[in-house]
């Protein structure tokens, strides 16, 4: 757990390709169908963190309202650092459209660089 006012920003910018497995006919009348799918894509991740943990004691000297160390043995400023590198991500999903114009999008991405994150998302497709 981290004290509050602790943060931690992290994004990733990713290139890849998806591949359609296979599109099912669910109502050929309707247009309705599911197309699972898959992917991949390579690109660059970045991080920084800014926190300190509750356990830690803060090294604010002669602060009577803080929970302070005097002498300066044993407290702990927090930790305040940035890192970036290479990512790849590995999504795996389906289209289930509803009409031949509209679809709902629904996939799970692994992401692994700097950091790993799993992603779950959804959304409407609007097909033209």
């Amino acid at each position: 757990a981290s004290r509050k006012g602790s943060e931690y920003n992290w994004a990733a910018v990713t290139i890849g390709g998806l591949y359609d497995i296979q599109r099912f006919d669910i109502d050929k009348d309707l247009g309705m169908a599911v197309t699972p799918y898959v992917g991949i894509a390579g690109g660059y991740d970045a991080g920084y963190m800014n926190g300190q943990k509750d356990t830690d004691v803060n090294c604010n000297w002669g602060d009577a309202n803080s929970n302070t160390v005097s002498g300066g043995s044993g407290c702990s400023g927090g930790d305040d650092r940035s890192d970036y590198g290479f990512a790849y991500r590995a999504t795996v999903g389906a289209l289930f459209e509803m009409h031949q114009n509209l679809g709902l999008n629904v996939n799970y991405d692994y992401i692994d660089g700097t950091a790993q994150n799993h992603i779950w998302a959804a959304g409407v497709r609007l097909q033209f």
